[in-house]
């Protein structure tokens, strides 16, 4: 996208934080497509999901470097970018690396919170909001410690009685972000660029699509997972919006370009599953047709992978 963007305006930061944008996939979108399709246990499901924390662990990096794309690059600016980086993979290293040596531990007042469905909600809602203000104040990303509070609850005596608590306001919270794209979205530009809008969702999403499964295949996942992944992984994903943000508020995007990327990422996250629908029944049409023609290919034997 730099290099594009540079052949095109003669501009590269304002690439750059496109091309961050376009690198994160929707986990919101994408877990609703894996678990309507019944691909959760499946390897493309579980491949995605994997991808799909990395993506949101990538979002912590990401977000430093564009705060800091709108300022001077001075040695000073580049050094305080560098270091919170740091401070942030050796937290999660550390965190990762503390929770693998402990089987399981049991969180203060667990067995209360788990006796009280509501008290154990607003508990379980109370150590991510705590975890979440911590990383913030540390000067990192919210959102990294609310993902380290969630690896502590999960590895903790309070996960079963966790995830049930979570669920009805995953749900909610769920509604209230496709509530906030409806919102995002100004009918009259849509009206007024739908053409340049709808190239550019055709790029973004067919383009991720296709270099997802390059890059799958070339990391060796077989034909069916490698397609089925970069399928669930083609919506741009939520953190974009805050990407796009981030962006416009250090001046590397500028206000135009910050409209036509919000509209861009609203319009692919409500596109994508009909995308979804349609490649994969274009897949299972071709390969209905391929067993038709080739009928006389030999069928591989038991154990035998295609």
């Amino acid at each position: 996208m730099a290099l594009f963007t540079y052949a095109v305006h003669g501009e590269v930061l304002g690439g750059v934080v496109i091309g961050f944008m376009l690198s994160i996939s929707s986990t919101a979108v994408a877990m609703k497509m894996i678990e309507d399709s019944e691909e959760k246990d499946t390897p493309a499901g579980r491949l995605s999901l994997a991808i799909l924390v990395a993506q949101d662990l990538a979002v912590v990096p990401l977000l430093l470097i564009t705060n800091t794309l709108g300022g001077a690059l001075t040695a000073k600016a580049l050094m305080g970018v560098g270091t919170r980086l740091a401070l942030a993979f050796a937290l999660l290293a550390a965190f990762i690396h503390v929770l693998n040596k402990i089987k399981s531990f049991r969180f203060p007042a667990s067995e209360y919170l788990l006796k009280n469905f509501d008290v154990g909600t607003l508990g379980v809602l109370g150590i991510c909001f705590a975890s979440a203000a911590a990383s913030g104040l540390m000067g990192l990303s919210p959102a990294l410690g609310a993902f380290l509070g969630g690896l502590a609850v999960g590895h903790s005596t309070l996960r079963r009685g966790a995830v049930a608590m979570a669920q009805p306001v995953q749900s909610i919270l769920l509604f209230v972000f496709f509530l906030s794209v409806g919102l995002l979205i100004d009918l009259n530009y849509l009206i007024q660029q739908v053409w340049v809008i709808a190239a550019a969702l055709i790029v973004v999403t067919g383009g991720k699509t296709v270099l997802n499964f390059i890059l799958l295949t070339l990391a060796g996942k077989n034909f069916d997972t490698a397609f089925a992944a970069s399928l669930f992984l083609s919506p741009v994903g939520e953190f974009s919006f805050v990407i796009a943000g981030a962006g416009l508020t250090a001046g590397a995007l500028s206000p135009a370009g910050h409209k036509l990327a919000i509209a861009v990422i609203a319009m692919s996250l409500l596109a994508s599953p009909i995308f979804f629908l349609l490649a994969r029944l274009a897949h299972r049409l071709a390969m209905k047709h391929l067993g038709r023609v080739t009928p006389i290919m030999p069928l591989p034997s038991a154990g035998e992978g295609i």
